[in-house]
């Protein structure tokens, strides 16, 4: 007989124990069975049950309840699959909320929640007040994971030395490396395109280039200035509540270089 858990065990000794030899004594007219048997029995019953839950203790062994299978996601991350649950709300994924995915994801790779991205069926994670069954989580859901773990030696140059103010400053810093760069660029073509079009006639699809490239200009950097204004920096972040406001002012620069540009533009194109 093959004893895999502690109930076999016991049907096990049971059977032992019915088939072993009983002394009998006799009191009148009734026997009793000496119980001393049953009694050894039981005891290495018990000492299995003790065993069997030492070893569950030893290798964290422990029973997966409902409420955990149903709360359970899978998240990727370098090529990892992780599995969270949220068995401690008790309406599940109705309860919890985007927020508490990105927290214990923090717990789980380390990767501050300023560079967090999630996804979902290929959608984005955005709001952290929406619950996850809202956005489209359920049981076995998974969720991928993006974003830069923390740059020790970067952090130590931070006013407050937290891994979640390095995550915001490596936000801003991306927010201005698209306007400094590529931005700057495209506004001295344009500024280009107005000075060679100066003292000509323009017809009406040279006028429309003009005005739909200062249009676009003016609407990429109002994106960034938005982008900016989504960061929400602390006030013990002070590091990147400064790399904030520069990226403000360099926004604002750019975007009075184009307005003068499209009034240039817009002289032209009366003539």
């Amino acid at each position: 007989m093959l004893v895999t858990n502690d109930r076999s065990f016991f049907f096990f000794c049971k059977q032992i124990y019915q088939k072993a030899s009983f002394f009998r004594t006799e009191k009148g007219s009734r026997y009793h069975r000496n119980n001393t048997i049953y009694e050894i029995f039981y005891l290495v019953f018990l000492f299995w049950k003790v065993f069997i839950a030492s070893l569950k203790s030893v290798f964290g062994y422990h029973k997966t309840s409902r409420r955990e299978i149903r709360t359970t996601i899978v998240l990727e991350w370098e090529n990892k699959k992780l599995q969270l649950n949220f068995k401690e709300f008790s309406k599940g994924f109705d309860q919890a909320t985007v927020r508490d995915l990105k927290e214990k994801c923090k717990l789980l790779t380390n990767v501050p929640i300023a560079t967090m991205k999630l996804q979902v069926s290929g959608a984005n994670l955005k709001d952290d007040n929406a619950t996850l069954s809202s956005v489209g989580v359920h049981t076995n859901s998974v969720i991928s994971l993006n974003g830069e773990l923390v740059d020790e030696s970067v952090v130590k140059q931070t006013a407050s030395g937290n891994p979640e103010e390095y995550g915001l400053m490596v936000r801003i810093a991306k927010i201005v490396d698209t306007l400094s760069d590529g931005t700057v660029d495209q506004i001295e073509d344009f500024e280009e395109m107005i000075s060679a079009s100066s003292g000509k006639k323009l017809n009406e699809n040279d006028k429309k280039k003009l005005q739909d490239k200062g249009i676009y200009l003016s609407e990429k950097i109002m994106q960034g200035l938005i982008s900016l204004d989504g960061v929400e920096c602390p006030s013990s972040f002070e590091t990147a509540r400064q790399r904030r406001r520069d990226g403000v002012k360099l926004s604002q620069q750019l975007l009075e270089r184009v307005d003068k540009s499209r009034a240039v533009v817009r002289d032209l194109c009366k003539k």
